[in-house]
C-alpha cells in the first residue's frame, strides 16, 4: 500500500505540473517581461573567534593540570606560580654494599631481627626496601616489618611501634618492598627496622633470611636478635642489615637551582626563582597551542631528578576559531545586505568571554541584536574589528549582526543583444576581474529563472558564461544577470537580450510548439515516475541488506574479542581488565604502545574520521584504542571489526566514563571500585553472544517460524551432548553464521528465552 500510494503522489504532481505549465504557456502572449528589480541570496560562513580566561589551582600536586572549555580551545597565554616546592619522596639507600651474601635467619629460636635506623631531620617514611629470601614460610602466624621507637639507655628496640606492615618476601634473594598502609612521620633520632615474628609456635618450621655486611655504610648501626627468654640480645655493630627507605625529607629548592623545566608544546620553559625558597614562577605569551585535550597535564623535569610536589597558582589565556552561518542579499541598485547568525554560548567555569568578527572596511550600517533587541550600544568597534564583550553575553541567546556593503561595479561584455532559439549564447565578465564566486543566472520572459552556473576565479581562469539557447525556449527579452561575492565584498551586473524564433522555408509544416511541449513533459513524466519507483526499490533493497550485515557484524565482532582494558590515562594504570580467552597482556605496555604510535600517526579507521579511535595492526590481533577525556579503553580483536562495532565501543567509553570518571579524578590505586565496569560492558558488547546459554520457556513470549527452529535445534545439541547449556558457535552448522541466523540469535537474546548460564555474568 506504501509503494502505491508514493506511486499515485509522484503521478498527481507531474500532471499537477503539466496543467500549470500549460496554463502559463497559452498566456505567454499577454505576458510581459518583469523590471530589474531581482535579488539573489547566497549562504555564506564567516570566521568568529571567541575568547576566554580561567584562574585555577593545583594542590599538592607533582604535575600542571590545565583545563580547557573543550579540546578544540588553543592556550594563547599561560602564568605559572610555584609555591612549597618541596621533595616528595625518594629512596635513600642505608646499607647495600655488594648485596652481601651473608645472613641472618629468623625462625622459631630467632623471633625477630632488628637493625638501627639514623634519622637526622624532620622525615616521612613511606616505604622500606629488605634484602633477603623465605627458605620455608610461616604456619602458624603472620610475620610483619616494623619501624619501632630507640631505647636511649640499652641502644634496643623498645615496644613503641611507629609503622606495621605484613612481610612481603619470597623464595628468591632479592629487594623487597614493604609499603606501609600510612606514611610514618619521624623526628630526629634512632629508630629501628625490625623483621617481627615473635608470635611463632615452637613447632613453626619457618625460617627466613635477612642479609647483612661487613663492609657497611654505617659501621656504628646496632643490629639485634630476640628470642622469647632473653629478648632482645647480641646487640652489636659493624653488620648492619641491608636495607633503603623510601621518605620525603622538609627540602624545599630554588627551580634555578635545580633547573626545573616544563614542556609546553614541545618547547622547554625554565622556571625562575620566586621571592622566596620554594617559589617559582613562568609566564609564557603567544604560544597559540593546541592539545587537542579538554585537560591538560604538563610534567615538570629537574636535572637532578628529584621527585618534587608543590602547589601551583595558574591563569590561562583561550582562543577558539569557529565558522557562523549567515547569508549575503545582492540585489541591482540596492546595497548589499550582510546577515551573521553566530552560536555565541560562554563556557561554564570560565571567565571574561568575548567574542571577535573581524568585518571588511567596505561594510557600514553595523546592527547586532541579542534575541531581537538591538544592543549595537554595547559593542566595541576599533578597526574593523567587533567586539562582544563578556557582560553583554546571556545564556540561551540568538544573535544576529547585519551590515551593508555598496554594490562593486563590473561589466559584463556582451557581443550581440539579439539571439535565436537553437544558438549558443556567449558572453564574459570584464578582463581581469576581482578574484571571487562569480553566479550566472538567466531568467526568462515570465520572471523565471531557466539556468544557473557558478564559476571560482580563480582557480578557473574562463571568463567565458555560454548557454545553449534550447529548442524549447520561448521568445522574448531574456536578463542574464551575474553576481559577484568574495566573502566581504559583493555586485551584481545585468544585460537584457532579445530571443526570437527560427524562420521556417515555405512549404515546411509548422507544428504547434505547444504540443511538441506537451508531448515532452507527458513523456518525461511517465518516464521520470518509472525510474522512482525503481530507485525506490533497489534503496529498499539495499537498506534490508546492509541491515541484516549489521545483524551478522555484531555477532562476528564479539565472538573475535580477545581482550579489554581500562586505563586511567592520568596514571597509565589498567583499573579493569577482562580476558576472552587464554591470552594474557600487559595492559600498561600495550597503553604505551599505542599512545606513542598514536603522536607519529596512528590509522585512523576508516569511516570514522572524527572519532578518537584509532586501530593497530600486530602480527595476528587487531588492537583498538579510544579516548573519552580520563579514561582509555583498548580492545584485542582477532579479525578487523566492522563500522557499527567502532561506534559502539566509543559509546562503551563515554558510559563508563559517565559511571566511573569521577572517580578515575580522585583515583588512588583502589581498584575494587571499578570492578562493576564489566555490567557496563556486558550491556554495550551484548556479551551473552559468547557465554554458555541455556534456554528459559517459563516466559510466554511470541516466537517465530525461525526462533522455533533455532530453539529446537539448541535444545537437540544439548540432548544429545548432555549438556545443560551451548554456545551459539555449537548452532552453526559448520562455525557458518548467515544473517538471518544471526538475526534469530540475537533476538532470542533480547526475548530472554537464550539467556547466559545462571551466574556467568556474575563470574
Amino acid at each position: 500500500m506504501v509503494k502505491i500510494s508514493h506511486y499515485k503522489y509522484r503521478l498527481s504532481i507531474a500532471l499537477l505540473i503539466i496543467i500549470i505549465f500549460l496554463g502559463l504557456f497559452y498566456n505567454i502572449s499577454s505576458s510581459n517581461a518583469q523590471g530589474q528589480e531581482f535579488s539573489v541570496e547566497f549562504p555564506n560562513q564567516y570566521p568568529i573567534l571567541e575568547y576566554t580566561d580561567k584562574f585555577g589551582q593545583n594542590i599538592n600536586t607533582r604535575m600542571v593540570n590545565i583545563s580547557l572549555p573543550t579540546d578544540q580551545w588553543n592556550i594563547t597565554d599561560l602564568e605559572l606560580n610555584f609555591t612549597d616546592i618541596k621533595l616528595y619522596q625518594e629512596i635513600k639507600t642505608i646499607e647495600d654494599t655488594s648485596f652481601s651474601s651473608a645472613s641472618s635467619r629468623i625462625d622459631k629460636s630467632n623471633l625477630a631481627r632488628a637493625v638501627q635506623i639514623n634519622i637526622t631531620e624532620p622525615t616521612t617514611v613511606f616505604k622500606t626496601y629488605i634484602f633477603g629470601r623465605v627458605e620455608r614460610v610461616a604456619t602458624t602466624t603472620t610475620l610483619t616489618t616494623e619501624i619501632r621507637g630507640y631505647d636511649s639507655g640499652t641502644d634496643k628496640p623498645n615496644e613503641t611501634v611507629y609503622g606495621s606492615i605484613e612481610l612481603n618476601m619470597s623464595t628468591a634473594l632479592n629487594w623487597y618492598m614493604q609499603n606501609f598502609s600510612s606514611p610514618i612521620n619521624l623526628n630526629p633520632g634512632y629508630y629501628y627496622l625490625v623483621i617481627n615474628g615473635s608470635a611463632m609456635l615452637p613447632a613453626d618450621l619457618a625460617l627466613y633470611w635477612w642479609n647483612y655486611t661487613s663492609n657497611p655504610n654505617n659501621p656504628n648501626l646496632y643490629t639485634w636478635n630476640y628470642d622469647k627468654i632473653n629478648k632482645w640480645k647480641s646487640g652489636i655493630t659493624g653488620q648492619p642489615f641491608l636495607y633503603k627507605l623510601v621518605q620525603r625529607v622538609n627540602r624545599s629548592y630554588y627551580p634555578e637551582d635545580i633547573n626545573m623545566t616544563i614542556n609546553v608544546n614541545d618547547d622547554e620553559y625554565p622556571i625562575y626563582n620566586g621571592t622566596e625558597v620554594g617559589t617559582g614562577e613562568l609566564n609564557i605569551t603567544n604560544i597559540n597551542f593546541n592539545p587537542s585535550l579538554k585537560n591538560l597535564y604538563l610534567t615538570v623535569q629537574n636535572s637532578q631528578f628529584l621527585d618534587l610536589y608543590y602547589n601551583i597558582s595558574f591563569y590561562a589565556k583561550y582562543k577558539h576559531s569557529f565558522l557562523s552561518s549567515g547569508q549575503l542579499t545582492i540585489e541591482e541598485g540596492v546595497n548589499n545586505v550582510w546577515k551573521l547568525n553566530p552560536q555565541i554560548s560562554k563556557p561554564e567555569d570560565f571567565d571574561d568571554y568575548s567574542i571577535e568578527f573581524t568585518y571588511s572596511r567596505s561594510w557600514f550600517n553595523l546592527t547586532i541584536e541579542r534575541n531581537g533587541v538591538n544592543i549595537t550600544s554595547e559593542i566595541i568597534f576599533n578597526d574593523n574589528i567587533l567586539t562582544i564583550l563578556d557582560t553583554s553575553i546571556l545564556p540561551s541567546s540568538t544573535w544576529e549582526i547585519t551590515a551593508n556593503s555598496p554594490n562593486i561595479d563590473f561589466e559584463l561584455n556582451f557581443g550581440e543583444t539579439k539571439w535565436k532559439i537553437g544558438q549558443q549564447l556567449e558572453f564574459s565578465v570584464q578582463e581581469d576581474p576581482i578574484p571571487g564566486t562569480y553566479t550566472f543566472i538567466l531568467i526568462n520572459p515570465l520572471g523565471y529563472e531557466k539556468y544557473n552556473i557558478t564559476k571560482q576565479i580563480p582557480p578557473e581562469t574562463n571568463n567565458i558564461f555560454t548557454y545553449v539557447i534550447s529548442d524549447t525556449s520561448i521568445e522574448g527579452n531574456y536578463t542574464a544577470f551575474v553576481f559577484f561575492n568574495n566573502g566581504t565584498d559583493a555586485g551584481v551586473a545585468y544585460q537584457v537580450f532579445e530571443v526570437t524564433a527560427v524562420s521556417y522555408s515555405s512549404g515546411a509544416p509548422e507544428f504547434p510548439i505547444i504540443l511538441i511541449v506537451s508531448l515532452i513533459i507527458i513523456i518525461s513524466v511517465v518516464v521520470i515516475v518509472g525510474i522512482s519507483s525503481y530507485i525506490v526499490y533497489k534503496k529498499y533493497r539495499a537498506s534490508y541488506r546492509s541491515k541484516m550485515k549489521n545483524v551478522l557484524n555484531q555477532i562476528l565482532d564479539v565472538m573475535n574479542l580477545e581482550y579489554l582494558i581500562v586505563l586511567d590515562v592520568k596514571s597509565g594504570i589498567d583499573v579493569f581488565s577482562l580476558s576472552f580467552g587464554e591470552k594474557e597482556v600487559d595492559a600498561t605496555l600495550i597503553s604505551g604502545f599505542l599512545h606513542a604510535l598514536q603522536n607519529f600517526g596512528t590509522e585512523v579507521l576508516e569511516g570514522v574520521r572524527e572519532s578518537r579511535t584509532v586501530k593497530v595492526e600486530y602480527k595476528n590481533s587487531i588492537i583498538l584504542m579510544t579516548e573519552f577525556v580520563n579514561l582509555r579503553l583498548i580492545l584485542i580483536m582477532s579479525e578487523n571489526p566492522s563500522k557499527n562495532f567502532i561506534y559502539s565501543i566509543e559509546h562503551l567509553a563515554y558510559d563508563i566514563y559517565k559511571n566511573y570518571g569521577k572517580l578515575l579524578d580522585d583515583f588512588h590505586g583502589n581498584l575494587a571500585e571499578f570492578r562493576s565496569i564489566k555490567g557496563l560492558v556486558e550491556n554495550d558488547l551484548n556479551l551473552a553472544i559468547i557465554y554458555p546459554l541455556t534456554i528459559d520457556k517459563s516466559e510466554k513470549v511470541k516466537l517465530t517460524v525461525s526462533e522455533k527452529a533455532m530453539i529446537e535445534r539448541a535444545e537437540t545439541f544439548m540432548e544429545t551432548h548432555d549438556f545443560n547449556y551451548f554456545y551459539v558457535i555449537y548452532l552453526m552448522p559448520e562455525n557458518i553464521f548467515t544473517p538471518k541466523d544471526a538475526k534469530t540469535i540475537l533476538s532470542l537474546i533480547d526475548k530472554k528465552v537464550f539467556r547466559p548460564l545462571e551466574n556467568t555474568l556474575e563470574k
